[in-house]
């Protein structure tokens, strides 16, 4: 599995990067054990890519702002969580310092390939 430094994120702009781009950019990390990652789901608005005008991105982008910066106040997920407690501090500092999965980052994807992989399919 790929992921993207929250860090590395907040710098984008504009539409989304596919894997291929990000990989030879060095944005790309290979997930280890141990790491903060934050997953991301998310619906697709065009058929050959996720967000072809960058709207999700922008309001993803804001959204980790608020959360890194603690101004976004979240809680946990309903498994783990006290239902009258909201996320550690810690949370807010981990996600800054974390990584974001998301699947047109994390994965090749057969509409948005580097020349000369699998044209002939």
């Amino acid at each position: 599995m790929y992921v993207v430094k929250v860090s590395d994120f907040m710098q984008m702009s504009g539409p989304p990067e596919p894997h291929h781009v990000l990989r030879e950019k060095g944005l790309l990390h290979e997930w280890r054990a141990g790491m903060f990652v934050i997953f991301i789901s998310h619906q697709w608005l065009g058929a050959k890519a996720p967000d072809p005008m960058g709207t999700q991105m922008a309001v993803l982008r804001d959204a980790m702002k608020g959360l890194t910066t603690g101004n976004l106040k979240v809680e946990a997920d309903l498994t783990s969580m006290d239902v009258h407690k909201a996320l550690h501090p810690s949370t807010y500092e981990q996600s800054a310092n974390g990584y974001i999965f998301l699947d047109w980052f994390a994965i090749p994807q057969i509409t948005a390939r580097a020349a000369g992989v699998n044209e002939e399919r």
